[in-house]
């Protein structure tokens, strides 16, 4: 049986200042274009307890639950997370694992673009919003196979509460001042599955990653159904190998590549021109993404 609790004090200082030089002649000036910041201070207290049960050799449970309070702005929020995992052997090479989790996020990333980029902000639940919220279900088989190699296969499904997207006009810097009234809440799901094949004889290590998974939002103030999350890509695949020359030199390579992501283009105009219609958010998909990395270590024991 294990329990504990935790104490955190933060302070949210969030801020953004453009300017621009101008020149005029011999003259010059700097003149500030935008000016913006805020300060939050939050308190946030939480207790939790879990207890590891083996009923035998094959058969064990873990369960537990966390109590969370989040005060900000005068506001006090309250959470309860409970988790459960799940795991039976019914070999020395044959297992099944599933568990349930919830959990709250009481901080938030902002931001009013589709590039990550450091105009970006962490801001806090207040009295108007409230923290995100989050179930997930998971289940998987893990198997090891003859010629040191092994099997793994896991599916998702998870579900999330208390999003927020920014609905104002293009701006690269996020609104501070007035952030609680330029975002919409909504919700959002993704689910997929998981593949691990690798083989490892001590020196010779090579796995295969492959992950398929959906990505989904739900916003009715912007469409009035499910539509692609900006980070839905369909396929993640990552193939690497390493290999030890020796006790002092390994080298090791890794092959990473996904679908691209999607971002919000206009398809049509009204006929003045005037105005940007959309099918939906995050219509088109950005092209594929991939990189390869090649390494090597090399260790030496020193005297000390």
């Amino acid at each position: 049986l294990r329990y504990g609790a935790s104490l955190q004090y933060q302070r949210h200082v969030p801020s953004a200042t453009a300017k621009s030089d101008v020149k005029e002649g011999s003259d010059s000036y700097t003149v500030i274009d935008y000016a913006d910041s805020l300060r939050y201070d939050t308190f946030e207290a939480s207790i939790y307890a879990e207890d590891e049960m083996t009923f035998s050799d094959a058969f064990s449970v873990n369960a537990g639950l966390r109590y969370d309070l989040y005060s900000s702005s005068g506001k006090t929020w309250h959470s309860l997370e409970p988790r459960l995992a799940v795991r039976y052997a019914f070999s020395d090479r044959f297992t099944v694992k599933a568990s349930y989790t919830e959990m709250s996020q009481p901080v938030h990333l902002i931001s009013s673009i589709y590039l990550d980029l450091p105009t970006n902000s962490w801001l806090p639940s207040t009295s108007k919003i409230r923290p995100s919220r989050s179930r997930e279900a998971a289940a998987g088989v893990y198997m090891d196979l003859a010629h040191n190699m092994h099997l793994n296969v896991e599916g998702y499904y998870k579900h999330m509460y208390n999003l927020l997207e920014y609905a104002g006009a293009y701006n690269i810097f996020p609104p501070l001042t007035g952030w609680e009234t330029s975002y919409r809440v909504g919700q959002g799901r993704s689910w997929g599955a998981e593949l691990d094949f690798g083989y490892d004889n001590g020196r010779t290590e090579a796995n295969v990653y492959y992950t398929l998974s959906w990505s989904q939002r739900k916003f009715d103030d912007f469409y009035h159904s499910w539509y692609k999350d900006r980070n839905d890509s369909r396929h993640k695949l990552t193939v690497m190998a390493k290999h030890k020359f020796g006790k002092r030199f390994e080298l090791y390579g890794a092959f990473n590549w996904h679908s691209g992501y999607r971002v919000t283009i206009a398809t049509h105009q009204t006929p003045d021109g005037r105005t940007n219609l959309y099918t939906e958010p995050n219509n088109v998909k950005l092209p594929a993404y991939h990189r390869l990395d090649l390494g090597f270590n090399f260790i030496k024991t020193t005297k000390r």
